[in-house]
């Protein structure tokens, strides 16, 4: 395993590659503390529609946002407007809805049901089986042994890196797949592009590292004879982090999956029994501005100061430690089927935002095209809520990745975060579409 130290402190490359954007986003889908794990019978998840003008969408979500802080854990947002609710938290975001005249849908009526159908799919003797490692959640643990076992089957591809350690101890990992005899350690790759892709920045998203794990699978075993995915590795070098909050994903698979939509990261926080930050609240860009809680017991608590948290300090420093030989950074989230450029935290958009959109225009045809799957594509502030401290607006804000995105991959909370639909048909999306995402524009 190579060392963080190891990689040139500046690399640069003149032209861009927008490529994996969608390939993040391309197989199909799959935040909420409590003090202690904790059975989840009598919990639902409700879908709230909020009004679509964008003065009244931001006063409701500010409203809902200040209901759900101050229920206790009774109410926590799943993901975008959808609220995770106790069966005492319900009846209050029942009257808001009613208030406020936002529709009101029963998503998920029965969390439990959905924790039992994952406890016996884990308990299977086929959940080992690398036959079918794709095909299963993994715990931290089975993805550091794969992690190290493609490195070592393919060493002219691909070496894990070690770019830090979590609160915990545990490794951050990064796996650095490049073409063979371009490591990454000769003046002449000092020339090529960098690609950033992270998952599991959220706990309980379990879904996006699978996703990552996939896209590392295919690309190492296609290369070479897929041609789109051998020009792919040819002409850039990936990063992908397949666990970016290794503590808190840890945690999640816990007491008997009671931890399951555990979000946060695992530190404590000083004169409080509430345990974690939200890492995508925790990037030093417009910290603690809007969209995110002092509350140290809140689901989107910040932190205590810009990047407080080892896990965000490992990735602002390897990022930045690569200058501008980066070209894309990718944020991968579940669910929803969104796609947000900068900004969160502020609706004036910033000077690259046509370039923006019109690379995550091609990531949206892309993964239309393998099964109509349809993406809302827009900034987050206007297309979800208002955020600050997050992963993509630091890279652009700050290290200065043009191609900075967010993805919330599929589906649309029919399965939640307990989803894990077969990755392998995304195949044709990595042949038929990556390719021609490389070009720059003109």
């Amino acid at each position: 395993m190579r060392d963080f130290a190891s990689f040139p402190s500046l690399l640069r490359f003149p032209s861009f590659l927008t490529a994996l954007l969608a390939l993040s986003a391309a197989a199909p889908a799959t935040g909420t503390e409590a003090a202690a794990p904790r059975s989840h019978k009598g919990e639902s998840v409700v879908r709230l529609q909020l009004p679509s003008a964008p003065e009244a969408r931001q006063s409701r979500a500010a409203e809902l946002l200040v209901l759900v802080e101050a229920s206790n854990s009774s109410l926590s947002f799943w993901e975008g407007t959808d609220v995770h609710a106790t069966a005492s938290g319900l009846p209050a975001i029942t009257a808001f809805c009613s208030h406020h005249d936002v529709g009101c849908t029963p998503l998920i009526p029965d969390v439990q049901a959905l924790l039992d159908q994952q406890r016996a799919a884990r308990s299977g003797d086929g959940v080992r089986d690398l036959r079918a490692f794709h095909d299963s959640f993994h715990t931290f643990d089975e993805i550091h042994a794969w992690l190290e076992g493609v490195a070592t089957r393919n060493p002219q591809l691909a070496s894990l890196v070690q770019i830090g350690s979590s609160y915990e101890g545990r490794p951050l990992l990064v796996l650095h797949i490049a073409p063979p005899n371009r490591g990454g350690d000769s003046p002449s790759d000092a020339l090529r592009p960098r690609l950033w892709l992270q998952s599991l920045l959220h706990a309980r998203e379990w879904l996006t590292g699978a996703i990552s794990l996939w896209l590392i699978e295919h690309i190492i075993s296609q290369y070479g004879t897929d041609a789109a995915v051998t020009a792919l590795v040819d002409s850039i070098d990936l990063y992908i982090m397949p666990v970016a909050n290794p503590d808190g994903y840890a945690y999640s698979h816990t007491n008997n999956f009671n931890a399951r939509f555990w979000r946060k990261s695992r530190s404590p926080n000083a004169g409080s029994r509430c345990v974690g930050t939200d890492l995508n609240r925790n990037f030093d860009h417009q910290w603690s501005t809007i969209g995110t809680s002092s509350s140290k017991c809140s689901d989107i608590y910040h932190g205590s100061a810009p990047a407080s948290e080892v896990e965000v300090q490992a990735i602002q420093a390897f990022v930045m430690a690569g200058g501008s030989s980066w070209k894309v950074f990718m944020d991968s989230h579940a669910y929803s089927q969104m796609w947000f450029v900068p900004w969160g935290y502020t609706g004036t958009l910033p000077v690259d935002h046509e370039e923006q959109l019109r690379v995550a225009r091609l990531g949206r045809d892309a993964l239309t095209a393998v099964h109509g799957t349809q993406f809302e594509l827009g900034t987050g502030f206007s297309t979800i809520y208002p955020t600050s401290g997050t992963a993509d607006d630091w890279s652009y804000g700050v290290a200065g990745i043009v191609h900075s995105a967010c993805t919330e991959t599929r589906d649309t909370g029919r399965y939640g975060e307990n989803a894990l639909i077969q990755i392998a048909s995304y195949t044709s999306l990595v042949s038929v579409h990556l390719h021609p995402c490389l070009c720059p524009p003109g």
